[in-house]
């Protein structure tokens, strides 16, 4: 019989409001990504969403590149940019470790702040909240918990720009993609948190909401914007797989090491999925 190896067996529950979302979006770190137009990020103070990595990120892991989660980036300019990514080591010494990074008109004017933690479980799904408080400027929060670094040299609300907001890569340069799956993601004009706060599994729209995106549509080229503004996205090359944030969850992900088959990611939460060969 062919061997089979187990990837992925966990069972957590999370104590955060149930989630009924049906889908969650797959970036292959190759060349897939979201494009969110040029003004879904105008005027924001907060940027949250839910991602889970498909390979488990560490210290120990070695990236030649950034792995971009959510960035709008001037194409060389370096004016008015933003991103949350996971940088070199290189970079900052901060291998591992989270970052959310904005800057001003002068490309010299860059602020930053990192995760406390620099692991980041396959199996886990992570709630990320970078806000730009009037006051403390630049904060990050993980699952809810505030990180001890705090950037107060920026505390304006992100400027208007040409360059697009992209999910899954670097902006404009449309390059350093992610290999994760993501959902839920909120821009807002307010700063939403500035203390500890249990993550929401599904955002409202209210009167600070500048962007809202679902990722549940399943198929199709369109991500669509379920704030006032609907600023809908395009799907470049993403994938919908079905998986539920925030319910227990038990999946088994499994591997033929002879004719390299896979399942990624880990599928819906409440069932279990077990591959089986039967060929002698």
């Amino acid at each position: 019989m062919k061997k089979l190896i187990l990837l992925c067996l966990f069972s957590q529950t999370l104590s955060y409001a149930q989630s009924h979302s049906d889908f969650v979006l797959y970036f292959n770190g190759i060349n897939s990504y979201v494009d969110l137009g040029n003004e879904v990020s105008d005027g924001v103070r907060t940027i949250e969403f839910w991602f889970r990595p498909i390979e488990t990120i560490s210290s120990d892991v070695v990236f030649d590149s950034p792995k971009t989660l959510i960035a709008r980036d001037g194409t060389g300019t370096d004016i008015d940019e933003f991103n949350f990514c996971f940088p070199p080591d290189s970079w900052s010494g901060n291998g591992g470790k989270l970052r959310f990074a904005c800057t001003y008109l002068d490309h010299t004017s860059s602020f930053e702040v990192y995760s406390d933690e620099s692991y980041w479980d396959k199996c886990e799904w992570y709630h990320v909240a970078g806000v730009i408080h009037p006051v403390d400027g630049l904060t990050l929060f993980i699952n809810g918990i505030k990180q001890a670094d705090e950037n107060s040299g920026f505390s304006n609300p992100i400027a208007a720009s040409d360059f697009i907001t992209t999910i899954g890569c670097w902006g404009d340069d449309l390059n350093r993609f992610s290999y994760v799956v993501m959902d839920e993601v909120r821009f807002s004009t307010n700063a939403r948190y500035s203390s500890n706060f249990t993550p929401p599994c599904e955002y409202e729209n209210d009167s600070f909401t500048r962007g809202l995106f679902k990722l549940d549509e399943g198929m199709g080229s369109i991500v669509v914007d379920e704030s006032n503004f609907s600023f809908q996205g395009q799907n470049n090359g993403t994938t919908y797989f079905p998986e539920t944030l925030c319910e227990n969850s038990e999946t088994d992900i499994v591997q033929n090491d002879e004719i390299n088959w896979s399942v990624y990611p880990n599928p819906s939460t409440e069932q279990k999925i077990t591959l089986h060969n039967d060929n002698g």
